[in-house]
């Protein structure tokens, strides 16, 4: 899950983008443009008194700020959970999310991207036009991911939406770069092991033609399949991979376990 301040500075951000005013006359007697991007990333604690003043020269209240934080920070949790179990297909806990999701103060574009999802299963199409309308085209564009990446006011729903870009995209190498740049960039930040599932997959696609490399990132992909992934049996996944790989998957798993245990 996010923070509050990660919430709040990214809030401010945009406020001052939308407000067409410069860092400097943001910043002017309040804070170094230095200490106010380590504020972004995280790097640093922002003051009150500098949330505050910030708050002041943009005319935005700070209560309603910290309420905000507090529900855009449930959302964003819990948005993101409705649409990795909707990729699982663990129907159950996302009846549980959206029941969750409901209580709370959807803004109409979050409404619109539960439904659209669930009437029209496409989750990579839902999640783009979702940040289409608070992000410029530009900044959605794989090679400025991580430039905006402290701009996104939901990162738990946007690394789904990076995910279902592989998805989409698992045929086009250099799109599949970026989106494996990105992953392994983040993961670091994050507190469960979940990446790991579809990141090993997008690794055995990028590296299709090195043998080696995509049986490496097929037994890593397959082992997550154990935890992730309860909508279909191993056994039947093992060989739905080898269809798309071309690879005796079976095998290399017997001879991956016997080296084990000599």
């Amino acid at each position: 899950m996010t923070t509050y301040q990660d919430v709040l500075v990214k809030m401010i951000e945009l406020k001052r983008i939308d407000q067409h005013i410069t860092l400097d006359q943001l910043l002017e007697d309040i804070t170094s443009v230095r200490s106010y991007y380590r504020y972004l990333k995280l790097e640093a604690a922002m003051p009150l008194r500098v949330i505050g003043l910030l708050c002041h020269r943009l005319h935005l209240n700070v209560s309603d700020l910290l309420d905000y934080a507090k529900t855009s920070d449930f959302k964003d949790f819990h948005l993101a959970k409705f649409i990795r179990f909707h990729r699982l297909k663990s129907f159950k806990l996302m009846k549980q999310t959206k029941e969750t999701l409901l209580t709370l103060a959807l803004s109409i574009e979050e409404q619109n991207l539960i439904e659209t999802i669930e009437q029209h299963n496409n989750r990579f199409q839902a999640l783009q036009d979702f940040f289409e309308t608070s992000f410029n085209k530009e900044s959605l564009m794989p090679n400025q991911w991580m430039k905006h990446h402290a701009r996104f006011l939901m990162p738990s729903v946007f690394l789904e939406y990076v995910i279902e870009y592989g998805f989409y995209h698992l045929h086009d190498v250099k799109m599949l770069t970026f989106v494996i740049e990105y992953l392994n960039q983040i993961k670091p930040t994050l507190t469960d092991q979940y990446i790991n599932y579809p990141l090993s997959l997008f690794e055995a696609y990028y590296y299709q033609h090195q043998q080696d490399r995509c049986q490496d990132a097929l037994i890593k992909h397959v082992s997550n399949h154990f935890f992730f992934d309860q909508g279909m049996p191993v056994s039947d996944y093992i060989k739905t991979l080898e269809k798309t790989f071309h690879l005796d998957l079976t095998l290399l798993f017997k001879e991956t376990f016997k080296n084990l245990f000599q």
